[in-house]
């Protein structure tokens, strides 16, 4: 299968390189071809963001006027076009030419947007097939284009091993924003101030160091920590959410779950209290997350929806 993959050229979209990531890890990176070139995702590191977990370094593909040359022949099987709920990602020139060759190659809608909220109007102008959305709701699903597709994390940035000695205490780094406030509040009483601006192996060593990591909800529910906790054999601690997640984690079993500030305190003692049951759920989270939620998983679950549409 050969993809036309489009989505931003420089800035960082967690959502769309991460599944890139994975659909490279799946089919090969000979088979998916991103426009336009975008260097983060072939060795390209920018040092403002060494906090982001989602650098790549594939082989640089041609160029991307052959990559367009190769669209007016008709050479893609497929097109993923990265969108928000109220833009895309396509300059004018290529917008028009995949409408236009909409009509004899399926397009598929990724949108990975924080906010709820569908972009009908692409929906309709691109013939798209389905509509693969981050923030997805029931409410969203009622359209049967519509499908949840939720963040993933890359095997290239888990831990080779997640056995050694770990403090028994909760650990958070994020932005103070207004909604996690309560929830911050908890976790400077119970371990001191939590960190900004780590850079990503500073931070992963601090994740591998604790048995809790703490989930909050951002701009959107679904949040790049809801996946690199359990990676890296954390206790996922989290923010109750309510958006559709195929195989999401479950209470008690693969994760922790509260939905207040004062649930959150009463399973955090419980948590810190009862090692064992901290260590049984974290390790089971573990599982959980590497069967499901990898960036491959990820792709391999949106191929196989694509596959079922087209077929």
């Amino acid at each position: 299968m050969k993809i036309l993959f489009c989505t931003t050229k420089s800035s960082p979209d967690y959502g769309m390189d991460t599944l890139f990531d994975g659909l490279c890890q799946l089919l090969g990176p000979e088979n998916v071809y991103h426009y336009p070139h975008k260097p983060t995702l072939h060795g390209t590191l920018i040092k403002n963001l060494a906090w982001y977990p989602c650098f790549f370094n594939y082989p640089t593909q041609i160029s991307d006027e052959k990559k367009v040359n190769l669209l007016k022949k008709n050479y893609f099987d497929i097109i993923l076009v990265g969108c928000r709920r109220n833009k895309h990602y396509l300059s004018d020139t290529i917008f028009n030419l995949i409408k236009e060759k909409s009509s004899t190659i399926p397009v598929f809608l990724i949108d990975q947007d924080d906010y709820a909220g569908i972009n009908t109007s692409l929906l309709n102008e691109l013939n798209s097939q389905l509509y693969f959305k981050r923030e997805c709701t029931n409410k969203d699903i009622k359209n049967p284009k519509i499908i949840p597709l939720s963040f993933s994390y890359s095997s290239k940035y888990m831990p080779k091993n997640i056995d050694g000695d770990r403090v028994n205490t909760l650990f958070w780094a994020g932005k103070v924003i207004p909604s996690r406030k309560p929830y911050v509040r908890i976790c400077r009483e119970q371990r001191g101030r939590p960190f900004y601006g780590f850079p990503q192996d500073r931070y992963r060593r601090h994740l591998i160091m604790h048995t809790i990591g703490l989930n909050l909800q951002g701009l959107g529910n679904d949040t790049v920590r809801y996946y690199e906790i359990p990676a890296h054999g954390t206790l996922l601690f989290t923010q109750k959410s309510e958006i559709l997640v195929d195989n999401g984690f479950e209470n008690g079993k693969t994760a922790v779950i509260f939905d207040s500030p004062e649930e959150m305190v009463k399973k955090l003692d419980f948590c810190l209290k009862n090692t064992a049951y901290t260590d049984k759920i974290r390790l089971a989270g573990h599982k959980w997350f590497n069967k499901h939620h990898t960036t491959k998983v990820r792709a391999r679950q949106l191929i196989d929806k694509i596959k079922k549409s087209i077929s």
